[in-house]
């Protein structure tokens, strides 16, 4: 497992006050990071910082199917890589993509 430089520090996390059931909703995590540090790559460049983030849903929430995604929120997305941990079944995620898109 690589270094988890982040872990223990403050984030910000910006959600819906009220959400409606079977309703797509977007969270936005801001993890305060000096966005200069870079990561030594694959081929041992430096690149880009990766960054990961664990979200914990409320029970009854889970991920939404990405055809029920609407085409800016994909657009927002980018790249980056969501997926439930099976370890806490479908009230969890996880995101991790380079610093530079989130």
């Amino acid at each position: 497992m690589g270094q988890l430089p982040f872990s223990y520090k403050p984030v910000d996390i910006e959600v819906q006050q009220a959400i409606l059931p079977d309703t797509v909703f977007q969270a936005v995590v801001r993890i305060p990071c000096d966005k200069q540090v870079k990561q030594v790559l694959a081929n041992g460049k430096k690149g880009v910082l990766n960054v990961g983030v664990v979200l914990i849903l409320p029970e009854g929430f889970e991920l939404a199917h990405s055809n029920r995604i609407s085409p800016e929120i994909k657009e927002k997305i980018g790249n980056c890589l969501f997926r439930a941990i099976a370890l806490l079944k479908k009230y969890s995620c996880d995101r991790a993509c380079p610093w530079s898109e989130i």
